[in-house]
């Protein structure tokens, strides 16, 4: 696949997400499992503005859910490093009592917690465009949805890491989205492809 006016997918994934993968492989602390997620997210956000802005009857399948799906891909990028940030916080409350500590976890379970919000959002745009893509796209779809349902649910855990208890207002609202999306992945997984109906 060529991208770029001439750059092939596989030159763009050495050159830029390869450094990105190569750096969560190393044993640096990030970036991390929020910074994966993240990139996930933005990943599956781009297949569905993909999928919702084919052209169908002079249209695009449904401008309002490419929109949506542009603007959570911007946003899922700035997750990244707006957990990052709340990592480093962390680490540098380490040694300064266990307030501290604390309370820099509590922020550190902001940004996993909107991951997990924008999964099921992402995963609902998905459902919403799944019969109207064209058959083409149906993988792009599928595959956006799953994603976002498996990010969703992975996001919901680190939060739950962070605030070290269920009793915890956002635990308990992690615990609801990753409820959510599980409910949404068997829905889509069981539901029959368009044309093996």
């Amino acid at each position: 696949m060529i991208v770029d006016g001439g750059t092939s997918i596989d030159t763009l994934a050495h050159a830029r997400l390869g450094a990105v993968v190569d750096a969560m492989a190393g044993r640096e602390p990030l970036p991390a499992a929020g910074a994966a997620l993240a990139v996930s997210l933005a990943m599956a956000a781009a297949l569905l503005q993909k999928a919702a802005s084919a052209p169908r009857g002079g249209a695009p399948v449904d401008a309002a859910a490419e929109a949506r799906a542009g603007r959570l891909r911007h946003d899922a990028l700035r997750l990244a490093g707006e957990d990052e940030v709340a990592y480093r916080r962390v680490v540098a409350a380490r040694g300064g009592g266990e307030e501290r500590m604390r309370n820099a976890l509590r922020q550190a379970a902001e940004p996993p917690l909107a991951m997990a919000e924008m999964g099921l959002k992402l995963a609902r745009i998905a459902m919403s465009v799944l019969d109207e893509v064209p058959l083409s796209l149906q993988g792009e779809v599928r595959a956006a949805a799953q994603m976002a349902c498996a990010g969703a649910i992975a996001a919901s855990d680190l939060v739950r890491i962070d605030v070290a208890s269920d009793d915890d207002e956002r635990s308990q609202r992690a615990i609801l989205l990753a409820g959510d999306a599980t409910a949404l992945a068997t829905a889509l997984a069981t539901r029959p492809l368009r044309g093996n109906a």
